[in-house]
């Protein structure tokens, strides 16, 4: 794809693309997952996503987001939302799969006492 191609579909100048590549800016975290969802090759994407969780564990400014950012951030958000929903449900099975172990472990000493 081409710089001007690029730019038309992130909504960006190519001038923008240019600093981009040679990392004189980066873009901001709605544009990151916009390119991430162009991105064919498994390498770039795993850098893609890289640049991702970087820009989400520094928190990106609200400030210097743009009503055209926010339709990406909200996807992102809901996406983010259904993986900790999953999470937080894969730690509530282990916790009763350490509960039922924990009283199995119990029920085995107070049955190996009394023999």
């Amino acid at each position: 794809m081409s710089q001007d191609g690029l730019a038309r579909r992130l909504g960006v100048t190519k001038g923008a693309i240019e600093h981009w590549e040679h990392d004189r800016y980066q873009p901001n975290l709605a544009r990151l997952i916009e390119l991430r969802k162009l991105c064919k090759r498994l390498a770039v994407r795993r850098n893609l996503d890289g640049l991702i969780r970087a820009k989400q564990l520094l928190g990106a400014r609200p400030a210097a987001t743009t009503s055209a950012d926010l339709p990406a951030m909200q996807r992102e958000n809901k996406r983010l939302l259904r993986d900790a929903g999953r999470l937080h449900a894969s730690l509530l099975r282990t916790d009763r799969q350490i509960t039922i172990l924990r009283d199995l472990v119990a029920a085995l000493e107070r049955e190996r006492l009394h023999v």
